[in-house]
């Protein structure tokens, strides 16, 4: 049938060919007339390639050597696929005997064949097609390549290494990652309408005070103390950071004499009414993975005053003036009462809408049926064994058994403030910009269980796509992302009141149950 050995092995075969018949010419033939045998070798070598390829190209297109229809089971069908510069052999099955027909044959997985993308040496990408099983056999180097389609935004403390670890681990995918801050020429890229750029963006999202806390406590561990006993480094100490650690006497100053190791002292000083809060938001920026969200996505603020959002929100959005036309938040949230987060769930499902988007519902569904068994002989290396327990590489709580610092009332509520655009940024996600929708009601449940209050508006002037961020994979799926960004919101919505006044007020004033 389809499968068949792939390019690059019968083309290796006739190099090898080639280069012994080369050989074996200069053993037999005399000096003079070596260049004669190499021109004439060179030349068939030349031709033997050009008929090769020239055949293969035949071979991806339906043929008289492909399988009729008639010899097919009832309701399927070969067809060939073009999808961004990949052919791809897809098995289209149109009812639903699919998997079983009235005879009882089954469609065998070797019917579809993937695009296998391997990265050599030189950042080289070499392609070929090949079966589900062998896509997916423990040792396969093939990925999914989504490089020149799909722009992930990892945000720094937000889980975008696990997220990294399992999309090309355990999904066996290739993305484009944006890590630690926005690169000006991916973002320039995602903006144009240009042909062969990125269309589709992914975004990682947390609670902007957790990922300030997490992001304040992985700088202090990462930078020497002065009687620390790790071997010392300028940089690059981030993946070994129980051996090795940055010598930075400015940041030790920051973190551990100013602000005393503690968050909670950093957010106090970002009040709006505290004396030195020029230099805590200065010193507040220097916390590297704590880049605020409103910054990552600042290419769907519209700033032109010109633009007129009614007429755009009421436009085709593939043809306004960005070209992004699929933008997806990825939630990372541990919702009141749960024991664990969503987030892995949702990352299965966001490989499943990429593959699916690839290659169809019929191939996507094979593959993550062949995928399951194979996720075990990749999980493990996903993390790091401290102590007999599994935990993340990339945590400061992996590498020391130290209780991290509640934070304040007072610097909880600073904090907030300060990151304030993020979280209207996160309600622009789930509202759209009609004037009904432009505020969320939510249940004060900290204090003296008062009403329902409407209290975070959206920002304005937004681009339409970002309200597609949980318009992504399954109506389930949907409804589960929203869920986590609506919680994220619901825990700190209350500080935002600003018609109570100050924090400080604000905090008199009310008493708090802690979470």
């Amino acid at each position: 049938g389809l499968k068949s050995t792939p390019i690059g092995t019968s083309r290796d075969t006739i190099m090898a060919w080639t280069r012994n018949t080369l050989h074996f010419s200069r053993l037999v033939c005399g000096r003079t007339s070596r260049l004669a045998i190499s021109v004439y070798t060179a030349s068939l070598t030349a031709l033997v390639l050009f008929t090769w390829n020239a055949l293969t190209l035949l071979s991806l297109s339906p043929s008289s050597s492909s399988p009729s229809p008639s010899s097919l089971p009832e309701g399927q069908q070969y067809q060939t696929v073009r999808t961004k510069n990949d052919w791809i052999h897809a098995h289209n099955v149109n009812h639903s005997s699919s998997r079983s027909n009235s005879t009882g044959n089954t469609t065998s997985d070797e019917h579809i064949l993937l695009v296998c993308s391997i990265r050599t040496k030189g950042a080289q990408v070499s392609e070929s097609l090949v079966s589900i099983p062998e896509f997916y056999s423990p040792e396969s180097k093939c990925k999914h390549n989504f490089r020149s389609s799909v722009v992930f935004f990892h945000v720094g403390k937000a889980g975008g290494g696990t997220a990294i670890g399992q999309l090309s681990g355990t999904h066996r995918t290739h993305l484009q990652y944006v890590h630690p801050k926005p690169n000006p020429k991916i973002v320039q890229a995602l903006k144009s309408n240009a042909k062969d750029t990125p269309d589709t963006l992914i975004i990682n999202v947390r609670d902007p005070i957790d990922r300030f806390v997490s992001a304040f406590r992985w700088k202090l561990l990462r930078t020497c103390a002065p009687n620390d006993t790790r071997q010392k480094t300028k940089r690059g100490g981030a993946h070994m950071v129980d051996t090795l650690c940055e010598v930075s006497p400015e940041q030790n100053q920051i973190l551990r004499e100013t602000y005393e190791g503690n968050p909670s002292i950093l957010g106090e000083a970002l009040c709006d009414d505290f004396k030195g809060r020029e230099k805590a938001l200065v010193d507040a920026r220097t916390i590297t993975h704590s880049t605020k969200l409103i910054e990552w996505l600042d290419l769907l603020i519209i700033k032109d005053n010109s633009v007129n959002l009614p007429s755009l929100l009421s436009s085709n959005l593939s043809a306004s003036s960005i070209g992004i036309s699929d933008f997806m938040a990825l939630p990372l949230e541990m919702q009141l009462g749960s024991e664990k987060s969503l987030f892995e769930q949702h990352l299965k499902h966001l490989a499943h809408t990429l593959i699916h988007k690839k290659y169809g519902k019929d191939a996507m569904e094979k593959i993550m049926t062949q995928l399951e068994p194979s996720q075990r002989n990749v999980k493990r290396k996903l993390k790091l064994k401290v102590n007999g327990k599994e935990r993340a590489r990339h945590s400061a709580s992996t590498y020391t058994n130290e209780t991290p610092p509640v934070l304040t009332p007072l610097g909880e509520c600073c904090l907030a403030r300060y990151f304030e655009d993020d979280y209207r940024l996160i309600q622009s996600m789930l509202v759209t910009p009609s004037p009904e929708e432009t505020t969320l009601s939510w249940e004060n449940g900290y204090g003296d269980k008062k009403a329902e209050k409407k209290i975070i508006h959206p920002l304005e002037n937004v681009h339409p796509i970002l309200h597609k961020a949980c318009s992504w994979g399954e109506e389930s799926q949907q409804e589960l992302c929203r869920s986590d960004l609506l919680s994220i919101l619901k825990r700190r919505a209350h500080y935002l009141d600003r018609s109570v006044g100050s924090c400080s007020d604000l905090v008199s004033k009310t008493k708090y149950s802690r979470r």
